[in-house]
């Protein structure tokens, strides 16, 4: 009996130590791979921490751009306002002033001096109306590129129609200066210029006077 439990033994013993190394490598690999894992992890933690600040930094300059390109534009645009502001205010202002000389020039009833004869006062009213319409004319065309194609296409059909009531009185007044009288086609049509004052060019000038309110008002 005693020789029988001894065997046990040393069964046990053998059992217990051919199971040692198996344990101890399993635990081992665990070990390391719990490790391998750890530093993996932390690794790719590190360089993703890494592209995040990068595309932060990345994208804080691009929104850092765009603000400036939105600043320059902001400015260029309030700077373009205001000069059109400037360019609309003069353009009207010289629109009225040339409708107020030709109203002078071509309205069938004048006042004039007595040291003055008829013709003598249509033709200083016909220059003050010249003068004074070249001026717009000079102004406008040096800033058409401020005005977009409607407004342009309004203003344009105001002249003609300034021009076109010129015409038609001043017929009368060119015979005049050379002595003769005219003829009654020539008053009828220098009456007509007056009347297209209040039909035709008045009514355009209103519509220049709504478009300049839009624009400015965008």
């Amino acid at each position: 009996m005693i020789i029988y439990y001894y065997m046990n033994i040393d069964y046990l013993q053998i059992l217990i130590y051919s199971l040692l190394p198996t344990t101890f490598g399993t635990l081992f690999t665990l070990y390391i791979s719990e490790r391998v894992k750890g530093s993996v992890k932390n690794n790719f933690d590190t360089r993703l921490e890494k592209l995040k600040n990068s595309h932060n930094i990345e994208m804080s300059k691009f929104q850092a751009e765009i603000n400036s390109l939105k600043a320059r534009e902001n400015f260029k645009f309030t700077k373009l306002h205001e000069r059109r502001f400037e360019i609309f205010g003069l353009t009207y202002k010289l629109i009225n002033e040339v409708l107020s000389e030709l109203h002078r020039y071509i309205n069938p009833i004048k006042f004039f001096e007595k040291d003055k004869n008829f013709i003598d006062n249509d033709n200083s009213l016909q220059r003050n109306f010249l003068s004074k319409h070249s001026e717009f004319i000079t102004y406008y065309n040096n800033n058409r590129l401020y005005f977009d194609s409607d407004t342009k296409r309004i203003i344009d059909n105001y002249l003609k129609d300034v021009n076109e009531a010129y015409d038609l009185y001043n017929e009368q007044h060119f015979y005049r200066q050379m002595g003769e009288r005219p003829d009654g086609e020539m008053m009828r049509k220098a009456v007509q210029a007056f009347k297209n004052i209040e039909l035709k060019i008045t009514p355009i000038k209103e519509n220049i006077e709504i478009r300049f309110s839009e624009i400015l008002e965008k």
